[in-house]
Formats: structure tokens, sequence, C-alpha cells
């Protein structure tokens, strides 16, 4: 039962990192989290 807490771990944070990646995708349209870059450069 010892393995259930650290493989749960590494599901949640693998699967936060997705849907991150995947959400600001949509949202930010691709830029990844960075809407400022445009801006600076």
């Amino acid at each position: 039962m010892r393995w259930i807490g650290p493989t749960s771990s590494v599901f949640d944070i693998t699967t936060y990192i997705l849907m991150y990646f995947v959400i600001c995708q949509a949202v930010c349209g691709g830029s990844y989290g960075a809407p400022g870059v445009d801006n600076v450069l």
C-alpha cells in the first residue's frame, strides 16, 4: 500500500502540468504562459 502515495503524487503532478500547458495554450493562443513576451520583444 505504500506505493499508492508516491504514484498518486506523480500522477497528480503530471496531470497538472499537462492540463496547465493545454489550458494555457488554449487561452494564450499557444504562447505557453508567456503573454508578455511579444510585448517585451
